[in-house]
């Protein structure tokens, strides 16, 4: 086997992994009750609680909380203490570049009292990151401020 070979082909990647050059991502599976961590991003170091986890067609939905403080650029000074009620596709948690945080913290009445407004407004899920999600809430909470 030459070089070229070697390196255009399928031993390419085991071997980088074995030597340490690359990791692998796994993806960070929800549990109810758990504190996460958000690795990366803007809101790296923000907490995130899961609260409830929905068996829905056609995946999961996540029912979690983030931790703030966040900053909403619609009015100076407005600061948004926790987003109380997040529902999130099972996937996008996957996505979210979260791991298990050893500092622990519930939102669990937060996330009941978001639930219960959410299942009467027949409210969505999003499908975005964690991430992306907050940044969509802190834009609606800004333009809706001024």
């Amino acid at each position: 086997m030459g070089v070229r070979r070697f390196l255009s082909g399928r031993w390419l990647a085991p071997f980088l992994l074995a030597m340490g050059l690359v990791s692998v991502a796994h993806a960070v599976e929800p549990v109810v009750g758990e504190t996460y961590v958000l690795t990366s991003g803007e809101y790296e170091g923000h907490l995130v609680w899961v609260g409830k986890i929905e068996e829905s067609s056609p995946s999961p939905i996540v029912h979690l909380a983030v931790n703030g403080p966040f900053h909403s650029g619609g009015n100076a000074g407005f600061v948004i203490p926790l987003f109380g009620h997040l529902p999130i596709a099972v996937e996008a948690f996957r996505d979210s570049d979260l791991a298990v945080s050893e500092e622990k913290w519930s939102a669990e009445e937060s996330v009941e009292e978001g639930y219960e407004v959410w299942i009467d407004a027949r409210g969505g899920v999003f499908t975005l990151s964690i991430s992306d999600a907050v940044t969509y809430g802190l834009e609606v909470v800004g333009q809706q401020s001024q």
